[in-house]
C-alpha cells in the first residue's frame, strides 16, 4: 500500500551539503519541515518511507544525476511535487523538467541556481494554494465503477477562475468536472474519466454541458455576467443533437456566455466537420476554444483553418516562460499568431508571477492558473465573484496611463498581492 503524503515536507537532494542546508533553511521559514540528503539512495528509501509533499532535486549529483532519480522516484510510486534546481542552462533545466513529467511526475516550474529565498517561497505558496498538502484518501488507484458514480449523482462541476490581463479581474470561469465518492472524497478527473472514446463520455459530456448551462442561468439571476468555459470530446461536439442541446439550454443573454473548449489533436484531425458546428454555435452566441494549444503541432496552414474564437496555450509552454528562451519565444509566436487571426488567446498554468509578468508583456488576452486561484465548487466560484470588484484589482495592480493595460513592471513578486483571489479565499475558508 503507498505510503500517505507526510505533510508539510520537504526532501533536499544535493551533493553540496552548504546548497541543501541553505535551501533547507528557506523551507522552514516558509513554515515547512525539512531534510537534506547528500545520497540519492538515502534520499529514495526515506521517500518511498515518508512520501514527502515536495522533492527538491540537483542535477549533477556526483556519480548519480537527477534522470535516473526521477526514474526512480516513478519506481516508488511517488506523487508528490518535485523541484529541480541547478546552475546548468536553461534548456538543460527544461529538458530535465519535460522528463519529469514524461514519467508522470507532478514538477514545479524549476529554479536556476543561484535562487533568492522569494523565489523558492513564491513556488512554495503556489503549492500550498493549488491543492490540499495531505491528501484524503489513499494515493493508490481507486478502483470505481463509473456507470455507478453516474447513476448514483456523484458528479460535481467546479470552476476554475479565468483572469482578464487587461484589468486582472475575473472573466469567466473554466469548468472541472469532480467526483464527489462516499468513501474517498472528492476525485479529480485522473482519478476517474475514461479516454475520449470510452461510451461512457457521452453521459458524462451531457451532466458537463448541461449541469454548466444551469450555472449560467443562476449566474445571470444574480445579475453576474461571466464566460463559462466547458470541454468537450470532437466526437460529442459533431452529434447531430449537440447543438440543439444548446439551443434549447442556453439562458437568452445580450453577451456570448458559454465557451466549448475542444484539443488541438482532435481537431486537426476533421477541422472541416468541425468547422460546421462552430458555425452553428456563432449563431447561438457560443464560442468556440482550442485547448492544449501547440500539443498537435498543428502547422500555419491548418492553423488558418481551425475555427475558433480563442486559443489556449498549453501550459507545458507557459510554465517558466519568465526564464526559458525557447519557452518565451514560442508563447510570444503564438500571441502574434492570434492577433494576426484575430481570435484571444489564453496562457495556461500561470503558477509564478515572473511569469504573469512575461505573459502579460507578450499581449496575452486572459490567463488561468495556480497563481490565481485553484478549483472551487460552484457556490463558493458565486461568492468570489460576488465579492471581486474591477476597483479592488485596478488598485491592486497599476494601469498604464492612457493603454487601459496593467504595468507588468508593478506586478509584486509576493503572489499574495496580485489577486484579489487570494484575501478571498481566506476570508471564505477555501485557501
Amino acid at each position: 500500500m503507498s505510503q500517505a503524503f507526510r505533510q508539510n515536507l520537504v526532501y533536499v537532494l544535493d551533493d553540496d551539503p552548504e546548497v541543501s542546508a541553505l535551501i533547507c533553511h528557506f523551507a522552514t521559514s516558509a513554515g515547512m519541515l525539512a531534510q537534506s540528503f547528500e545520497k540519492p539512495l538515502l534520499f529514495l528509501n526515506a521517500v518511498k518511507a515518508q512520501q514527502p509533499t515536495v522533492a527538491v532535486l540537483d542535477i549533477a549529483l556526483g556519480k548519480a544525476d537527477a534522470i535516473e532519480v526521477i526514474r526512480k522516484l516513478k519506481q516508488v510510486s511517488y506523487s508528490g511535487r518535485v523541484l529541480i534546481i541547478s546552475g546548468h542552462s536553461d534548456t538543460i533545466l527544461r529538458d530535465v523538467h519535460e522528463v519529469g513529467m514524461s514519467h508522470g511526475l507532478s514538477m514545479i516550474p524549476p529554479l536556476r541556481k543561484p535562487f533568492q529565498a522569494s523565489q523558492f517561497r513564491e513556488r512554495l505558496v503556489a503549492l500550498a494554494e493549488s491543492k490540499q498538502l495531505t491528501p484524503s484518501y489513499s494515493t493508490e488507484k481507486i478502483d470505481l465503477d463509473l456507470l455507478e458514480a453516474i447513476k448514483s449523482h456523484w458528479l460535481e462541476l467546479w470552476y476554475q477562475p479565468k483572469i482578464d490581463l487587461a484589468s486582472l479581474t475575473i472573466c469567466g470561469a473554466e469548468a472541472l468536472v469532480r467526483l464527489r465518492h462516499p468513501k474517498h472524497g472528492i476525485l479529480s478527473p485522473a482519478d476517474f474519466l475514461p479516454p475520449p472514446s470510452d461510451p461512457l463520455m457521452e453521459p458524462i459530456s451531457i451532466f458537463v454541458l448541461s449541469t454548466a448551462m444551469n450555472h449560467l442561468k443562476l449566474l445571470l439571476d444574480r445579475n453576474i455576467s461571466a464566460k463559462i468555459s466547458v470541454n468537450m470530446p470532437v466526437s460529442i461536439v459533431t452529434e447531430p443533437g449537440f447543438v440543439s442541446n444548446i439551443r434549447m439550454g442556453l439562458p437568452t443573454s445580450e453577451h456570448p456566455s458559454l465557451i466549448v473548449e475542444v484539443t488541438e489533436d482532435e481537431v486537426v484531425k476533421d477541422s472541416s466537420l468541425i468547422r460546421e458546428v462552430a458555425t452553428q454555435l456563432k449563431i447561438l452566441n457560443v464560442a468556440i476554444s482550442i485547448d492544449d494549444f501547440g500539443v498537435a503541432h498543428a502547422s500555419l496552414a491548418r492553423l488558418q483553418e481551425l475555427p475558433c474564437d480563442e486559443i489556449k496555450l498549453d501550459r507545458k509552454f507557459v510554465s517558466n516562460c519568465s526564464t526559458d528562451r525557447l519557452k518565451r519565444g514560442i508563447c510570444q509566436t503564438v500571441a502574434d499568431l492570434a492577433r494576426r487571426l484575430d481570435v484571444s488567446v489564453c496562457a495556461e498554468g500561470v503558477e509564478t508571477a515572473e511569469d504573469l509578468k512575461t505573459i502579460i508583456q507578450m499581449g496575452f488576452n486572459t490567463a488561468q492558473g495556480f497563481l490565481f486561484s485553484k478549483p472551487m465548487p460552484f457556490d463558493s466560484f458565486v461568492k468570489v465573484l460576488e465579492k471581486s470588484t474591477a476597483d479592488y484589482a485596478m488598485n491592486v495592480t497599476p494601469l498604464q496611463k492612457g493603454t487601459g493595460q496593467p504595468d507588468a513592471s508593478a506586478i509584486p513578486a509576493d503572489a499574495a498581492k496580485i489577486s484579489p483571489l487570494y484575501e478571498q479565499h481566506r476570508k471564505l475558508g477555501l485557501a
